[in-house]
């Protein structure tokens, strides 16, 4: 399931709470949180667009759909 909707829409707590509360495995894949494992470096959008926090969105995308492939091969539904 893939969720979209504005910042502050409450995507993340539907998904959280969708995937909780699921008969079979389900996994919660976060964007937000994928972005945020860049520690030192972090280009945070909301001090500005660039091609920095392009690139790093476009890279937690990718991580987001990687994880997602990999849950789903190993019997895992998954919300993003």
């Amino acid at each position: 399931v893939l969720l979209i909707g504005p910042a502050g829409a409450g995507k993340t707590t539907v998904a959280r709470l969708w995937a909780a509360r699921r008969r079979v495995p389900t996994a919660h894949v976060s964007l937000d949180d994928v972005r945020e494992w860049v520690c030192s470096g972090f280009a945070d959008p909301q001090a500005g667009w660039n091609d920095h926090s392009e690139a790093q969105y476009r890279l937690a995308r990718r991580t987001c759909g990687f994880a997602a492939r990999n849950f789903l091969a190993n019997g895992i539904s998954c919300i993003l």
